[in-house]
Order: structure tokens, then C-alpha cells, then sequence
């Protein structure tokens, strides 16, 4: 009888720890998910910035500022190679 009420006892303790680590990772995967779709958002919101300030960049202050200073000029048309029948 002493030998039942010990393993009784042994029992319902590992099922008492069990529930609780349970309901600690339970709590943990909630926090995680949380924070999961919170950066999620500030990425999409990082992208939406990133894509603002591209569009707001003055690039035709830059290409004069680069033609005055360095004598660059932008070209449309680009030759990657050439063969000897088109000289």
C-alpha cells in the first residue's frame, strides 16, 4: 500500500510539472508568434520607406552636379560588345 501511494504520488507530480511546462511554452510560442508578425510589419513598413525616398531622390540635381564636376554624361545607349562587322 505504502509502495502504491508513492507511485500515486510520483505520478500526479510529474503530471503536475509537465501542465505547467506546458502552459510556459504555450505562453513562449504566443510571445514569439507576436513578435513574428510584429517584424513582419515593421519590414513592410522599412520597404514602403525605402521605396518613398527612392522615388523622392532628386537624380537630376545629381547627374548635373556629376556632368560639372567630372564631366559625366548619362547615355541611353550602352554597347556591352561589338564585333569586327559593325566597325
Amino acid at each position: 500500500m505504502k509502495n502504491f501511494v508513492l507511485l500515486l504520488t510520483i505520478i500526479v507530480g510529474v503530471f503536475f510539472v509537465h501542465n505547467n511546462l506546458l502552459i510556459k511554452i504555450s505562453r513562449l510560442e504566443r510571445e514569439i508568434y507576436v513578435e513574428k508578425r510584429y517584424v513582419e510589419e515593421a519590414e513592410k513598413k522599412l520597404a514602403m520607406i525605402k521605396l518613398e525616398y527612392d522615388k523622392k531622390a532628386d537624380l537630376k540635381s545629381f547627374e548635373t552636379e556629376m556632368h560639372e564636376k567630372y564631366k559625366m554624361e548619362i547615355t541611353n545607349n550602352i554597347n556591352y560588345f561589338s564585333t569586327e562587322m559593325e566597325d
